[in-house]
């Protein structure tokens, strides 16, 4: 069902917590994960390309930590890191790869607490053709996960957060 899955990161603890729920997708024959790491730089000239190659290499190091991770949940990974508007690089990667389905958490490193969804995941509702399944932070309860399929969200499972074991009955569509 989601055969190649695209996981959105910012390096983040909360892009953590999003690793901590692919477990429940293996059930649904999840095999391949891509993580994609975007750098957004507001004005791109040649000027900033030591800066852009200096974020990418600052973030190595978690990007291969994450990685890892996942690897060791018995998933094939790769990872890459793109530079430009998040929610459009990730919308445009999704597509032209045919990924089944893109993972996002709804907030990341810049979380806003009174806020429902976080900005890049806002505008990737907007964005992405691919179906889009949303993870809240972890709560003392367990958080809905919702699944955008282009035709309106609908909830698609639970994950309790990092402290949580998945099983597959925990992640059963709507």
């Amino acid at each position: 069902m989601f055969s190649k899955v695209l996981v959105a990161t910012d390096l983040s603890p909360a892009s953590d917590v999003v690793l901590d729920c692919l477990d429940g997708l293996q059930p649904l024959g999840t095999r391949e994960v891509t993580l994609l790491h975007v750098i957004f730089v507001h004005l791109h000239y040649p000027e900033t390309y030591d800066t852009e190659e200096a974020i990418k290499e600052a973030g190595r190091p978690k990007l291969e930590e994450q990685t890892t991770r996942l690897k060791e949940k018995g998933f094939k990974v790769t990872a890459e890191t793109a530079v430009g508007r998040p929610a459009k690089v990730i919308a445009q990667f999704a597509a032209q790869r045919g990924m089944s389905l893109i993972v996002v958490g709804s907030h990341g490193a810049s979380m806003q607490r009174d806020a429902l969804l976080g900005s890049v995941t806002t505008e990737l509702l907007h964005k992405a053709t691919s179906p889009l399944l949303l993870t809240l932070p972890p709560r003392t309860s367990p958080v809905p996960m919702l699944v955008h399929t282009g035709s309106g969200a609908e909830k698609g499972g639970i994950c309790h957060g990092p402290e949580a074991s998945h099983s597959g009955a925990d992640h059963q569509p709507a």
